[in-house]
């Protein structure tokens, strides 16, 4: 419902938030704060997004919730991962995979190394992306987590893809198809076999990449799958085009192109079809159409490099905005031990003069108790000495 309908949601959590004035359980108000948050976040509005997960985190950690709270972490992350700053998000998933392996959650620290690989993945940190991926997937074996098994096997070979590596590519491609057949899966199989015909077509094995293609084609228009029909219309142009059949390229990219423009998303894959169509148009010798494509492609190249630049600069800010606050919590917390040293300064000044003063009244009562006993002494003395004397007088003069 929050995906589908994330303003209905906000209406509704600002009454349950009304009605849960009156309970004593604050994990009500921590649970509408984080729906509100992920509402927001769909809604494209990450300051309020931010505001409200930031609200719930607060409790869970007043209330030592650290599972809890690794939950909201994780949306904070995401948010900023959609958005392309990777090193706010990167940061804030080790504290998620913090607070998980605190509360020892095999199936969450799996699960935060799987997010974290995938963020290495959208950095092109691919050697990072597989050792936690491979870290994910280790763990998912061992707590038999057959649905993450699957996930964590696409997203190694998804690198190893990536990386044009494709010989591991088209492994782990056909172990994640046999693990999807085995626990049936079919939106994984078809993600799987995607994965295989695109690295048998690295691989140039055309012939047997073409009929794998064409079965993750059918299985994707079923089930509506547009990150995979995108990946099969190029991969089943580039092996038209390869076999020097330019016009059953472009009738894949063409295809391609409609897809991405209808959907308003995908604009790197349509530079990529574009590209792709200006070449076939070139090898036809009609070249101009293909200039056409060429410059379409050119313009949408250079705005995705500015869209790049702008997230690079996004990114910094986020980060510098990060920075500054941890800088204040830092100097908060060094201006509260500076405080605490200096009060405990004084109380052992205060104590100091307290014992120098309880010294010199015991060393004054003692004085006093011996000047005392002294002076008892010398009247007693005296006292004898009178005496003495007076029976000297009386045998003088008896």
């Amino acid at each position: 419902m929050v995906e589908s309908n994330p303003d209905t949601v906000v209406i509704l959590c600002q009454k349950a938030l009304i009605l849960a004035e009156n309970l004593t359980d604050p994990f009500h108000r921590s649970r509408i704060f984080q729906n509100m948050g992920i509402a927001y976040d769909i809604k494209n509005n990450l300051d309020s997004c931010l505001y409200f997960l930031n609200k719930a985190r607060k409790i869970y950690k007043i209330f030592s919730e650290p599972l809890k709270e690794s939950f909201v972490v994780n949306d904070i992350a995401i948010a900023y991962h959609y958005r392309g700053i990777y090193e706010v998000a990167l940061r804030l998933h080790y504290e998620a995979l913090s607070l998980r392996e605190k509360a020892k959650d095999s199936k969450l620290i799996a699960q935060s190394f799987n997010n974290i690989g995938v963020l290495y993945r959208a950095k092109k940190d691919y050697p990072n992306a597989i050792r936690f991926l491979q870290q994910s997937l280790h763990i998912k074996k061992q707590i038999k987590d057959e649905a993450g098994i699957i996930n964590s096997t696409i997203n190694i070979g998804s690198c190893f893809q990536h990386m044009e590596n494709f010989d591991s590519a088209l492994y782990y491609a056909r172990e994640s198809k046999a693990l999807a057949m085995q626990y049936t899966k079919p939106d994984d199989l078809t993600g799987a076999l995607c994965n295989e015909g695109i690295a048998l077509k690295g691989l140039k094995q055309y012939s047997k990449a073409e009929p794998v293609l064409h079965q993750a084609l059918a299985a994707a228009v079923t089930s509506n799958n547009t990150s995979v029909l995108l990946t099969c219309y190029e991969g089943l142009g580039d092996i038209g085009f390869e076999n020097k059949q330019p016009d059953t390229a472009l009738k894949y990219y063409m295809k391609g192109q409609a897809l991405v423009l209808k959907s308003g998303r995908w604009k790197e894959q349509l530079a990529v079809f574009y590209q792709n169509t200006a070449n076939c148009f070139a090898e036809k010798k009609q070249f101009e159409k293909a200039y056409y494509y060429f410059r379409n492609c050119k313009t949408l190249q250079d705005t995705l490099l500015n869209e790049e630049n702008i997230r690079h600069i996004n990114e910094m800010n986020a980060l510098y905005e990060t920075e500054k606050k941890e800088n204040q919590i830092t100097q908060l917390h060094g201006d509260v031990a500076k405080g605490n040293a200096v009060n405990e300064k004084s109380i052992n000044e205060r104590n100091y003069l307290l014992l120098s003063s309880l010294l010199l009244l015991l060393l004054a009562a003692v004085a006093m108790v011996a000047f005392r006993n002294n002076r008892k002494k010398t009247v007693a003395l005296n006292e004898q000495k009178l005496l003495l004397k007076g029976h000297w007088l009386i045998k003088k003069y008896c």
